[in-house]
């Protein structure tokens, strides 16, 4: 015979009584759910049923009513009467058009030609052949390009006399409302069904049917099932139109059946699954006390002494009144072992160990202890750890026992104690509760750290005497790992200046702001092969985070733990650097501004002298001119010896420009239209037609600001840098003439420092052998030239240049390579001044604002004060701050329609910075980004923050205008669109 265990038995007989009470209940509960549904199915395609029938009898109706209007309409009859044929096609536009359903045609009596509105789309040949126009029935009609339609005529008359037909089309394809209707119902449909051909009524799709339903006049409405294209549905069919059902899918049906059936499934499901883990659970509640129970007793059996004894309980007397018996049969004997194994490892520990209660009083105390204390274990049973520990820890000792009373977890603490001379030793404690003989006690292992905390002391004096030190000094001190790269210590000077949390991290991330170590880094130049540090390293260096010059003292050296260090040492030299850079630049200006002022005197005298002497050989020869004869033989001579003169006195014109006298830069010109003169000019026309294989080109900025200047001047530096070029390309080449705005937001130091300031720059490049660094320095000096003096020019060109752009309070510089072409670049100072013969090109108007607050963030005073002479009279509330932090704090208690923020500003943190900062305390906060330079990476992250427009200085009025104004219209809803205006 098979036998079972009793949880095995138990299990298998709750579980099959569960199961067959949830079979039954389930089938009873599924079947009645199951009828309910299809009633409520059934009812719900009835009422759909009934609103399709009711929305096609409104059609009728309205079809009806709207021709009965037609054939009253006296405008038709009179011009049906009268066969005014062109008033009648006019009123059907102007009453019966706009192409809306139901469409009407109006035919004349005994004539086959139909009006309709001008704007219907229908061609009614191929319906009026399906029917007769006579006909007032309402007919359903298929047509092949229209799908199914309406068709409705009535007669026209005028008294007894019939003037005509009215017909109206009403097309289902046409009715959106009522393919709405069907379109929010995607199981259901309307079809016709004609004998064996069905179709879809609003797309004329053919459709297949099985089982088909017989449709008679006299079918009561009810609910008829039937396949469709495969799938049974459920229809209604409609008695006033033959034919016709309305016809919905089963889906929803069976989906809600399905839906009952895993409700109704999956809680009986649950009920058997949770049967049948009770009856396992139930039946380990037996099994598992019987057991354990004879496992005890056989392990009795067989003599064993050190078997584990659990303390668990039954709810079964019997097996509980078991367990309890065994359990105090091994009690004795464990806790014989138990004494012995305390026994052991109290003496076998090097620390001190007591064994104490809650109170803090002495149980056992082992060897080490009394040792230590000078203390018998008489002594030691007598006291409590407050007699040995001082007075003013009792409070701190008390809350620690009282905390592993409640608690139970181990503690770390560190005390002092009094041993028996009066002496104190520092100890550190391992406290943790234990149950001994019993009871529950604290075992304490004590370490004597007397030694150790002394030598600490020492060591944290002497480093707080050293931080206090190294703190105090000027310079950045840093040590860091030779291996990791890891900083180990800085001084409280290197935190203000990198900031306050940067131990721990690499030096050349906090540093040089690199993701790798620098690639001249001189950590392997600080130690020799074998290990060994070798002498301090100095070295100079501009620091890429700070942008400051500093003075570095490095050597390894060996840390506390034994490992070697970089010991760095680093003075800020940046003020001593910027002077000696600038003593270098202002002597090399210096030096140059004296040469040219030397030569620029020496050719003024010049000029002056010739000028004297040259009257007499430029003025005398038209005088002689006029008193010879017209075939004299002397006038060949004389006009030979007027036109040298001439020669010679543009020679003087060209000195006195250098020596910068008499020179008038105050009208205000644009600096296009002066080379689009000088490209029409008879003298440049000339020069291209020696060089045909020259190509000029030109790139202008049509919104070229204005500068103040001299016309002749500044028309004759273009022609000398365009016959400079001209000459250095003699085998042919290219030159691009290019002007552009350009804002110089610090100075750049270039072939003459640039200093701050907006400017229109204007370059010419040649593709010429470029300039040898030999001449660089020299070409702006009067009668110097590479070429051969007297064939290619006075050597006075390149120096006029220099004396017109000096006239006009401008800069030059130069850019060349050998081999590949050299660029000179002329900035002029420009002047927001109009010319006269200049009016506005825009209406101001279009650039008002309403109020809005804007706050400007330009670190340069004029260019604040500016853009608020702008917006102020434009209608805007501005205020200004001169820095990203001063916008800030602004923000901070401010709020504001749009910030104009300058992108480069020094000292402090730039726009981008700025901009990130802001958009932290306001989201989406408005801005137009504004430099002096071309779009930059950083230019581009603002923008994708949110900063849409950008706008390149300097600043154009009609420009900036336009970027704020768009910027504040801009949806927030919207994608951001960058754009850039130049």
């Amino acid at each position: 015979m098979k036998k079972f265990r009793l949880s095995t038995y138990i299990a298998l007989t709750i579980s099959f009584l569960v199961f067959t009470s949830t079979a039954i209940i389930s089938g009873v509960l599924y079947f009645s759910l199951e009828e309910s549904l299809t009633s409520e199915f059934e009812e719900r395609v009835k009422a759909e049923g009934g609103e399709v029938g009711q929305a096609l009898q409104n059609r009728f109706d309205t079809i009806k009513s709207r021709l009965k209007a037609v054939t009253l309409d006296n405008a038709i009859r009179v011009t049906l009467m009268l066969g005014a044929q062109n008033q009648l096609q006019e009123h059907l536009n102007r009453n019966y058009g706009n192409n809306q359903w139901p469409h009407f045609f109006i035919f004349k009596k005994n004539s086959k030609k139909y009006f309709t509105p001008s704007d219907l789309h229908l061609n009614p040949e191929e319906i009026l052949n399906r029917r007769s126009v006579n006909s007032n029935e309402i007919s359903i009609v298929k047509d092949d390009q229209y799908g199914f339609m309406l068709t409705y005529s009535l007669p026209i008359f005028r008294q007894q006399e019939q003037l005509g037909t009215a017909l109206s089309i009403y097309l289902f394809s046409e009715d959106k409302l009522f393919s709405q209707f069907f379109s929010n119902r995607k199981n259901s449909s309307a079809i016709l069904v004609d004998e064996n051909v069905a179709w879809d009524l609003f797309s004329g799709q053919p459709i297949t049917l099985s089982n088909q339903p017989k449709v008679t006049a006299k079918i009561n409405p009810q609910i008829i099932y039937f396949n469709m294209n495969a799938k049974k549905v459920a229809a209604v069919p409609k008695n006033k139109l033959p034919g016709l059902f309305f016809v919905t899918s089963l889906d929803s049906l069976n989906a809600a059946k399905r839906k009952v059936a895993l409700l109704v499934l999956i809680p009986g499901f649950g009920v058997i699954l949770l049967t049948v883990i009770g009856s396992l659970i139930l039946g380990k509640k037996f099994g598992i006390p019987l057991s354990q129970v004879s496992n005890l007793a056989l392990s009795i059996a067989e003599g064993k002494s050190d078997v584990p004894v659990s303390k668990n309980t039954s709810n079964i007397i019997e097996i509980e009144q078991l367990l309890s018996s065994l359990h105090t049969m091994f009690a004795n004997l464990q806790q014989a072992q138990e004494l012995q194994r305390y026994q052991e490892l109290f003496e076998g520990v090097a620390d001190i160990v007591f064994i104490h209660d809650i109170s803090g009083r002495i149980i056992e105390v082992n060897q080490i202890a009394m040792i230590q204390f000078g203390f018998s274990r008489t002594d030691f049973l007598d006291i409590k750890l407050t007699d040995i520990v001082p007075e003013k820890l009792h409070g701190k000792l008390q809350n620690i026992l009282l905390d592993l009373s409640q608690n139970g977890k181990e503690s770390f603490f560190e005390t002092e104690f009094v041993v028996n001379k009066g002496n104190h030793i520092f100890v550190e404690c391992n406290a943790r509760k234990i149950c001994y003989q019993n009871k529950e006690v604290i075992l304490n292992v004590i370490r004597n750290i007397t030694d150790r905390k002394q030598a600490e002391d020492s060591l944290m004096e002497s480093h707080r005497t050293l931080r206090t030190i190294l703190d105090s000094i000027k310079a950045t001190i840093c040590v860091s790992d030779l291996e990791t790269y890891r900083i180990i210590f800085v001084n409280q000077y290197a935190k203000k200046i990198f900031g306050p949390n940067i131990e721990g991290k690499c030096c050349y991330e906090v540093f040089r702001n690199e993701a790798s170590p620098c690639r001249h880094c001189t950590n392997k130049q600080l130690i020799v092969p074998d290990g060994q540090p070798l002498d301090v390293l100095i070295w100079e260096g501009r620091n890429p985070v700070t942008k400051r010059w500093y003075l570095n003292h490095e050597r390894a050296i060996r840390w506390l733990d034994g490992r070697l260090v970089r010991f760095q040492i680093s003075l800020d030299i940046n003020e001593m650097k910027i002077l000696e850079k600038e003593r270098i630049q202002t002597e090399a200006r210096l030096r140059k501004i004296q040469k040219m002022e030397m030569l620029g005197t020496l050719a003024g005298g010049v000029a002056h002298d010739l000028n004297n002497i040259l009257t007499g050989i430029v003025s005398y020869p038209d005088l002689l001119l006029m008193q010879l004869p017209e075939k004299s033989p002397l006038k060949e001579p004389i006009l030979t010896i007027k036109q040298t003169g001439e020669k010679a006195a543009a020679i003087v014109q060209d000195l006195l420009t250098l020596s910068r006298r008499g020179v008038v830069a105050d009208e205000v010109v644009n600096l296009n239209e002066i080379i689009h003169d000088y490209l029409n000019s008879p003298e440049h026309k000339n020069l291209i037609s020696f060089h045909k294989n020259i190509h000029i080109i030109t790139n202008l900025d049509s919104n070229l600001l204005n500068i103040l200047g001299s016309p002749v001047h500044l028309s004759k530096t273009i022609m000398n840098l365009v016959l400079n070029a001209v000459e250095d390309m003699s085998e042919g080449g290219k030159i691009m003439l290019t002007t552009e705005m350009q804002y110089v937001d610090k100075p750049i130091g270039a072939y003459e420092d640039v200093v701050e300031g907006e400017y229109v720059k204007f370059s010419v490049t040649d593709t010429g052998h470029g300039i040898p660094s030999d001449y660089i320095d020299r070409i702006f000096e009067p009668f110097f030239t590479k070429k051969i003096m007297g064939k290619s020019g006075t050597g006075l060109g390149m120096a006029v240049v220099w004396g017109t752009v000096k006239d006009h309070e401008g800069y030059i510089d130069i850019n060349t390579t050998e081999g590949k072409g050299t660029t000179f670049s002329l900035y002029f100072p420009i002047t927001r001044k109009e010319m006269i013969k200049e009016s506005l090109s825009f209406n101001i108007e279009d650039y008002r604002g309403k109020g809005e607050s804007i706050l400007v963030i330009d670190d340069t005073k004029e260019q604040r004060e500016i853009v608020n002479m702008m917006f102020t009279h434009l209608g805007y509330k501005v205020s200004a701050v001169s820095s990203g932090e001063e916008a800030i704090e602004y923000i901070k208690h401010n709020s504001v329609d749009l910030l104009i923020l300058d992108m480069i500003m020094e000292p402090g943190i730039d726009g981008l910075e700025t901009y990130k900062r802001i958009i932290e305390l306001h989201p989406g906060q408005k801005a137009v980004i504004a430099s002096g330079y071309s779009e930059t990476d950083r230019v581009k992250k603002a923008q994708k923050l949110g900063a849409r427009q950008y706008i390149k200085k300097p600043y154009i009025f009609k420009k900036i205008a336009a970027a704020v104004k768009a910027e504040l219209a801009a949806n927030d809803e919207e994608p951001i669109k960058i754009r850039t205006l130049v």
